[in-house]
């Protein structure tokens, strides 16, 4: 300890101050932090290095880089991934490309398309502006986004050409964070540069800067796989690589936020321009101008009163990546793994609280009228970020989120069935902020009424959510499913019944049926049988697959195009239907039961239309 407090002085170059106390009370804080979350497996190996008055003041590695427990990690050497911290070179390289004249970030992102041209059923163009502030409207998509063999990997350009997804919202109207939207930044450097961005980026960020450490190629230097982070599975290949491919240490990352943090220059080394650095930490887009929002590249937020641009990664390996520009303070960390808590915000909330007020944070009271115009945000709520397309769109399944009013003139959100819960009380019309000091902005239509939200604040990423009907809650869709499985169920237990009496006893309950009745009732039998069947393989599918993430396991592919078929065949049930009413198929229980069975099947065939199975 006390040597790492002597390096502290050393690299601040301090004598004995009060700023020199602080720092070396920032450190017994930060290592008592790091520590305890080694002790109670929260990660295995922590990176780390913090930036005050534009300098690395002090970094540090804990615990170790290697399932064995071996080698300690260095925050010089050691590599990490920095998942979706890799954004931010997109953002960077587009400004220093404005910087040439090359393109303006208000450009329609189609004029440096030359191989294709998004599909965009809005007048509202898709701008380079839009993807750096995850305003372009992008459905979200993450399958064949990854790939365990480096000799798999899909070009940038062509991996565009094939699994773009589609624009679903009105282009600079909402947040919806996009994995592809930032990558799509990445292949435009490429189309602009004329040089692939892992090179381009490597020649204009990480040279010029020194971080000897860092790279988007893939896979990454021998130097760098020698010393990178090792995790339960080897580390993906990222088919949009620009989005999340970045390797670097916390002594790199250092390097980049003394960058930022000095105008764009260090050591008479420039990456950026003042003019472009002073877009980057702006407020540039916010659903209202009373909350935090976006800046280039950058998420902004408010936390003890000073204001913030962060952006965080998780992609095995879990980092944030923090920068007070006013203060020219900032700091990078990244961990192993993350199993307990949320250590990042931990590390964040303490550095807050030792430079800045730490007063605790309380609720506006509320407006006395509020409860005249409170029923109209009422309502449920799913994220914006989901597929909407293809069965990814299952993802959003358990993103929603109740809104109700409170006779204190609040609003009450509950989510996960009341297991988290916050109260929102109005700042001003539409603007809301909640108990733990997240803005909430209510959306409205052309109509004027809400149709969404947009949140912000604390060190949660901006984010839209939507807002929905009945038919859309999950609540109603769990009831058909439930209804379904229990119809399945009696189905199977009255054909094993009936086998047995066969078997035992001779039934002769089916003799005089005719024979499309019996054919309706057999397919019946089978369908239920079939059910079960497809997501016992499923299962058995994904368990013998070590990552399914990659790719569709082979059972799971047939049960979906097995489930479009199902769909098909089960309105041949309605009209099975109509037929024993009309024509007295089998007794009138079994004629019940099997119109029952059938609005099942109907129920199952919506399923399998909304969720895009």
């Amino acid at each position: 300890m006390k040597n790492f407090i002597t390096a502290i002085l050393l690299l601040c170059g301090r004598t004995v101050s009060a700023q020199t106390d602080t720092l070396q009370q920032t450190a017994f804080t930060l290592d008592s932090i790091f520590k305890a979350q080694l002790t109670n497996k929260a990660a295995r190996g922590i990176s780390f290095t913090f930036v005050k008055d534009g300098r690395v003041c002090f970094k540090k590695g804990y615990g170790f880089s290697d399932m064995k427990l071996t080698k300690p990690v260095d925050p010089t050497t050691t590599v990490f991934s920095t998942a979706s911290v890799s954004k931010i070179f997109g953002t960077l390289s587009l400004l220093q490309l404005q910087e040439k004249g090359k393109c303006k970030i208000t450009d329609d992102v189609n004029l440096h398309l030359p191989n294709y041209k998004l599909k965009n059923p809005y007048s509202t163009p898709v701008t380079i502006f839009d993807l750096m502030t995850h305003t372009a409207g992008f459905e979200d998509k993450f399958m064949g986004g990854l790939t365990p063999d480096a000799n798999t990997i899909i070009p940038l350009d062509k991996y565009f050409e094939r699994a773009m997804p589609e624009i679903v919202m009105e282009p600079n109207t909402q947040i919806s964070y996009s994995n592809h939207g930032g990558a799509l930044l990445g292949l435009l450097a490429e189309e602009i540069s004329g040089v692939s961005y892992d090179k381009y980026v490597q020649q204009n960020i990480f040279t010029p800067l020194g971080m000897l450490h860092s790279s988007f190629f893939q896979p990454a230097p021998e130097n760098l796989r020698m010393n990178m982070v090792q995790g339960e599975y080897p580390q993906p290949y990222f088919n949009p690589y620009p989005a999340g491919a970045c390797v670097t240490t916390a002594d790199d990352m250092g390097k980049l936020i003394e960058a930022l943090l000095n105008n764009g220059e260090v050591s008479n080394r420039r990456i950026l321009s003042v003019e472009s650095i002073n877009q980057v930490f702006k407020k540039q887009w916010s659903a209202n101008p009373a909350m935090p929002g976006m800046g280039l590249g950058f998420m902004q937020s408010i936390v003890n009163r000073e204001e913030i641009f962060f952006h965080t990664g998780d992609a095995g390996q879990h980092s944030i990546l923090l920068l007070i520009p006013k203060r020219r303070m900032g700091l990078y960390v990244a961990y192993t793994n993350i199993a307990n808590g949320s250590p990042r915000e931990d590390v964040v909330q303490a550095i807050m609280n030792k430079y800045f007020s730490s007063v605790p944070f309380q609720l506006p009271k509320p407006p006395n009228d509020f409860s005249q115009r409170a029923n109209e945000y009422e309502g449920t709520y799913r994220s914006n970020q989901y597929s909407r397309t293809t069965f990814e769109k299952l993802g959003v399944f358990p993103n929603q989120f109740t809104v109700s009013t409170r006779n204190d003139n609040t609003l009450f959100i509950e989510i996960l069935g009341g297991r988290l819960s916050a109260t929102l009380t109005e700042v001003t019309k539409d603007l809301f902020i909640s108990s733990d000091s997240a803005y909430f902005c209510f959306v409205r239509n052309r109509a004027n009424k809400i149709e969404g939200i947009q949140i912000a604040g604390n060190l949660s990423d901006p984010s839209g959510f939507e807002k929905i009907g009945w038919f859309d809650n999950v609540k109603f869709h769990a009831g058909i499913f439930v209804f379904v499985v229990l119809i399945v169920l009696t189905r199977v237990i009255w054909s094993i019944i009936n086998g047995i009496k066969k078997i035992f006893r001779k039934d002769n309950s089916s003799i005089g049926e005719k024979k499309t009745a019996k054919i309706f009732w057999l397919a019946s039998s089978l369908l239920s049988w079939l059910l079960p069947g497809l997501l016992v393989a499923s299962i058995i599918s994904i368990v013998f697959v070590p990552k399914p993430i990659y790719a569709l396991p082979w059972a799971i592919s047939i049960t979906l195009i097995t489930l479009k078929i199902i769909a098909v065949i089960s309105f041949a049930f309605l009209v099975a239907v109509f037929l024993a009413w009309r024509k007295h198929w089998w007794s009138k229980g079994k004629r019940i039961y099997f119109s029952i069975f059938s609005w099942g099947c109907l129920g199952l065939s919506w399923l399998i239309f909304y969720w895009n199975l």
